[in-house]
């Protein structure tokens, strides 16, 4: 097979890819890596190149990566893609995320799935082709085109297992004789994050465990952006509402303590991503759901600063108060900023 490199070589650098299957901690690695100061895709972008992943065209996906540092899950943890990412970008670290058993991984997803899709059993093939996240039917096709489930069976349980078992097993014998290209890491573990700093050869600032994004909390972030795409549709379910409506007041109210915390007379104007308690995405749909039933002026004004001040938020210890600068010179919080505010408007 043929893998291609990216269009611009010009500033082609090494990256860090997660090529371990969804489900295995792959939004934790996510956010440690963030909070490390690498730059992080894009993931519902990155997802609908699963169709290019299925007839192996690869450039899409190789270009893709020039928009951030690191990079996980759908379509980076799938067969065939490390091989091309390895071969496109040279001296790259490739990180797989496991679970302690395939008993344990297949639990996992089908347990989020459960929740996801919200009909309190195990989703159908139908459940799968209607649901309407990234595009109608994207769940649908990356179990059939990357497990090649059947419909009459879209959770079989051996053709699954068997599935997360070999792609772990054909990572390990890819990378076998590369030297130090491959960190196998099992969240669960005491010290991950200690080895995985290692690995990547920085500084743990952090502790010795890695962060613990709950799958609950994942599913309540799509069904709110589902939400705002698709209106109606959490609604549609009065119970999930009620659970999204009081996870986004949970997560607001947490964030809203720090930055009184941390904005108060003498904060810095910059502060480490590491303190937020959960990840950005996450916090900006709960404000947004939060704005989006609220009446009340003055605390719409409150949110929507607290919204972007999120841009404030930036990955390490950042000592400087006059903003952090990208490699071309641009004030990165500017940008962001900049960013939250056109959401606003637009969610408006």
């Amino acid at each position: 097979m043929n893998f291609p490199r990216p269009s611009n070589t010009v500033h082609c650098r090494p990256k860090v890819f997660g090529v371990g299957f969804t489900k295995t901690g792959t939004s934790s690695l996510a956010l440690a890596l963030e909070q490390a100061g690498f730059r992080i895709h894009d993931p519902r972008a990155a997802a609908h190149f699963v169709k290019n992943w299925a007839r192996r065209d690869f450039q899409p996906i190789i270009d893709f990566c020039e928009t951030a540092d690191a990079f996980e899950d759908v379509p980076f943890s799938l067969p065939f893609t490390y091989q091309a990412l390895d071969f496109a970008y040279p001296g790259s670290k490739f990180i797989l995320t496991t679970r302690t058993s395939a008993d344990e991984w297949y639990e996992s997803l089908t347990r989020f799935h459960t929740d996801l899709i919200g009909k309190g059993r195990l989703p159908t093939a139908l459940d799968l082709q209607t649901f309407p996240f990234l595009y109608e039917g994207y769940t649908w096709d990356v179990q059939s085109l990357v497990f090649g489930v059947e419909e009459h069976s879209p959770y079989d349980i051996d053709r699954l297992k068997d599935y997360y078992n070999n792609h772990n097993r054909q990572v390990r014998e890819y990378f076998n004789h590369q030297g130090d290209k491959l960190l196998v890491l099992n969240n669960a573990e005491a010290s991950a994050r200690d080895k995985l700093c290692e690995f990547l050869e920085i500084e743990n600032k952090w502790s010795p465990e890695m962060p613990n994004i709950d799958s609950k909390a994942i599913s309540h972030e799509i069904k709110m952006h589902l939400g705002q795409q698709h209106p109606g549709f959490v609604t549609k379910d009065y119970k999930h509402a009620q659970i999204d409506l009081e996870n986004a007041v949970a997560v607001v109210q947490s964030y809203s303590k720090l930055l009184k915390k941390e904005k108060g007379a003498g904060g810095r104007e910059i502060l480490d991503l590491g303190k937020l308690s959960h990840p950005k995405p996450v916090i900006k749909q709960s404000l947004l759901t939060l704005l989006k039933i609220s009446v009340d002026p003055t605390e719409k004004k409150v949110w929507s600063d607290a919204f972007v001040l999120l841009a404030d938020f930036q990955p390490g210890d950042v000592e400087t108060t006059g903003g952090t600068v990208d490699a071309s010179g641009k004030d990165i919080v500017d940008l962001e900023r900049r960013s939250l505010i056109e959401e606003l408007e637009q969610a408006e």
